[in-house]
């Protein structure tokens, strides 16, 4: 990655992505992509891939039915971690051949109208200091983007504030700031963080 991602959970300097193609009879293939954390699951969901497509051959790809069908083939490992991406990637993909085979983009697929949305930059903006945090907001912002996203969940909250109020000093104020706490926080401690924010 051009910028390496410091959560708090891990710092990720690699964005390991598995491809799946979902091939049906009629000849039509869905594509999904996953964003595997670590190369080792990877593999794994790799490997989970191959065995649910012996189980799947010759269903039909409607999602829900492919859900049902994975569901009770997952039962005894349960429906968490890897297991659910790999489930998430043929749901996906299955979509997306379905929307093909109509003919129609997924967004009418699934009832609504195509439009455009407004995208954010979310390539940075770990758990750095204050200052760099600024400087790296400003950075995200050359591509013409109208929000960033930044991750926060450093130990002590003070600290997240000062980072927040930095990079909120540093660009415009009609640029949306998000933040991700990436898995830090307990419900209680979520909540009054997120007071804490709002008060800026």
């Amino acid at each position: 990655m051009a910028r390496a991602l410091w959560t708090s959970a891990q710092v990720v300097r690699e964005a390991p992505l598995l491809l799946v193609d979902l091939h049906t009879e009629e000849g039509i293939v869905g594509h999904a992509y996953l964003f595997c954390y670590l190369r080792a699951a990877g593999a794994a969901i790799n490997t989970l891939l191959r065995d649910m497509s012996l189980h799947l051959r010759g269903q039909s790809a409607a999602p829900a039915s492919l859900r049902r069908s994975l569901s009770g083939y997952s039962r005894l490992l349960g429906q968490r971690g890897i297991v659910s991406m790999a489930a998430a990637a043929i749901d996906m993909a299955a979509w997306d051949a379905l929307s093909k085979a109509a003919g129609l983009p997924l967004a009418r697929m699934l009832g609504a109208e195509t439009r455009p949305i407004r995208a954010y930059n979310s390539t940075g903006l770990g758990l750095v200091t204050p200052d760099a945090a600024a400087v790296e907001a400003v950075e995200l912002l050359e591509g013409g983007f109208g929000a960033i996203k930044m991750r926060l969940g450093r130990t002590d909250p003070k600290s997240d504030l000062a980072a927040v109020r930095a990079v909120r000093r540093a660009i415009p104020d009609h640029i949306m700031l998000m933040t991700d706490y990436n898995q830090a926080l307990s419900p209680a401690e979520a909540l009054g963080r997120c007071r804490s924010l709002g008060k800026r």
